[in-house]
């Protein structure tokens, strides 16, 4: 099954400690979980996937298309690719799928959204 996610796609951050002991994460990736947790539902109705959370190994591959800035000499979005897969799977939690440690196959990839284009995710899921 193929979900389309209107999502710019966003690296997950890694868990920050202030003085006090509370753990944070960067505003931009609060930002992408608290926009998923709106999109996800929304994009899964709209593309017939009602029948959701899947059980079971499943095998996963990811697109990531970035919103390209107006001036870049990147060939390619600069986050790492692991880290964008991180905070997609982390969004699909206990929608698309019950939890990402069922995923026992992943394949990913990135690129540049055509100019003046918004980002977005493409999220390809099989039975393992």
């Amino acid at each position: 099954m193929l979900l389309i996610l209107p999502l710019n796609p966003v690296p997950a951050s890694r868990p920050r400690v202030a003085r006090n002991g509370r753990v944070f994460y960067a505003k931009t990736y609060r930002d992408f979980k608290r926009q998923a947790d709106h999109v996800v539902p929304t994009a899964m109705i709209e593309q017939g996937l009602e029948g959701c959370p899947l059980t079971g190994p499943l095998s996963v591959d990811l697109k990531f298309f970035a919103k390209r800035p107006k001036k870049t000499i990147l060939q390619y979005p600069k986050p790492d690719t692991d880290n964008f897969c991180k905070a997609a799977l982390d969004a699909l939690n206990g929608k698309l799928f019950v939890d990402d440690q069922q995923v026992v196959q992943l394949t990913a990839t990135k690129a540049w959204a055509e100019p003046e284009q918004d980002g977005w995710i493409e999220v390809r899921v099989e039975d393992y």
